[in-house]
């Protein structure tokens, strides 16, 4: 239980990794020069990242023999909902690695739209059930 929550942690604080690295543009500390400099690897790969540890926590609460509460079908709606969003990101991340720019899964392709609001809806409804 104790490496589930861990890897929820991780996951959030991964999650955050974007948002510090916004503000380390706007406040261009030199402290963070090395951080700043691989601005698009982290928008790609931290999405990622963060998405992989939740999945990996909702799976290892669903498969845990005494899960608090016994609320089964919430973990594996919850796994199924990550499991959803680490697809989308991993897309994001291949066409990092292939053509060196981060280009959100909306504008990867032409349907990309349609398709991320399919997976954001679908991967949303899973973590709210």
């Amino acid at each position: 239980m104790k490496a589930a929550a861990g890897l929820a942690v991780a996951g959030a604080a991964t999650a955050l990794l974007p948002k510090f690295l916004a503000l380390g543009y706007l406040a261009q500390p030199q402290s963070l020069s090395f951080f700043l400099s691989r601005g698009p690897a982290v928008t790609a790969f931290a999405p990622l990242a963060a998405a992989a540890l939740l999945f990996a926590f909702c799976l290892a609460f669903l498969l845990h023999p005494q899960r608090p509460g016994g609320r089964k079908g919430a973990f594996a709606a919850g796994a199924a909902g990550w499991l959803l969003m680490t697809a989308a990101h991993a897309l994001v991340a291949a066409n990092y690695l292939a053509s060196g720019q981060a280009v959100w899964l909306s504008r990867l392709f032409g349907g990309g739209t349609a398709v991320f609001l399919a997976v954001s809806t679908a991967s949303f409804l899973c973590l709210a059930w």
